[in-house]
């Protein structure tokens, strides 16, 4: 928050592996700044996703006194599509996402990064308890299974919430039997995405598919799906 209240600051980076909450933690932040009334309005753009210049142009055009987020793959030309970073004649300030540091710094020339860690082994159980409805604590046959699941997790928020949502109110021969998959799972390199976050929502994607016509609320199969689009593309 400090970054954005700095008058000098146009450009700010936030760094981490793929499901570690970079993009969440940047829209609380832009709400934030919103509600201080330290800029007008805030704007999220995928520059991944974004192909259409023109229209691109139009959105960024709406507004001047602005936070600017956008989670970008690779070098971005900034000031060619529109983006007007570093201009001492717009208020708007610019703030990246991406997983790579190098961009950043390098390419981007960002003027400050902020790099965003995994959740600590206690932050990543309670979580996962949380999201599972948080009887975990009180199930002394269960528990040593979960928290062995909650390990191959490493900390990632989207992998814990993912597959604590897909296992809860599993038996417990599911639980074991999902531990296993998580364990066995030979994931795809991808630039940027932990083996293990992979491994979780592939595992996650695959058994809501099977189940998503009987008991398994269809809403979380398309986040899910998703989630699992995003990470592989």
């Amino acid at each position: 928050m400090n970054a954005l209240r700095d008058a000098e600051m146009k450009m700010i980076g936030v760094w981490g592996m793929g499901g570690v909450g970079k993009t969440t933690l940047m829209k609380q932040v832009a709400e934030q700044a919103k509600q201080k009334k330290l800029f007008t309005t805030e704007v999220y753009i995928d520059v991944s996703w974004t192909r259409d210049s023109e229209n691109f142009n139009k959105e960024l055009l709406k507004f001047n006194n602005k936070l600017q987020t956008y989670d970008i793959w690779e070098e971005v030309g900034l000031k060619e599509v529109g983006i007007p970073c570093k201009d001492d004649q717009t208020e708007c300030k610019v703030a990246l996402t991406s997983r790579d540091l190098h961009i950043l710094n390098n390419d981007m020339d960002a003027e400050k990064c902020f790099r965003i860690q995994q959740l600590t082994e206690e932050e990543a159980w309670s979580l996962f308890n949380k999201t599972t409805g948080g009887s975990l604590e009180k199930n002394l046959e269960l528990r040593p299974i979960a928290m062995k699941v909650v390990e191959e997790c490493e900390g990632l928020p989207i992998a814990i919430v993912t597959i604590a949502k897909t296992l809860k109110g599993g038996s417990l021969a599911v639980w074991k039997n999902a531990l296993e998959e998580l364990r066995a799972s030979a994931p795809t390199n991808i630039r940027g995405v932990n083996k293990n976050v992979y491994s979780c929502l592939e595992w996650s994607y695959k058994r809501l598919i099977s189940v998503k016509s009987s008991h398994c609320s269809y809403s979380v199969v398309c986040w899910v799906m998703a989630i699992f689009h995003w990470m592989t593309c």
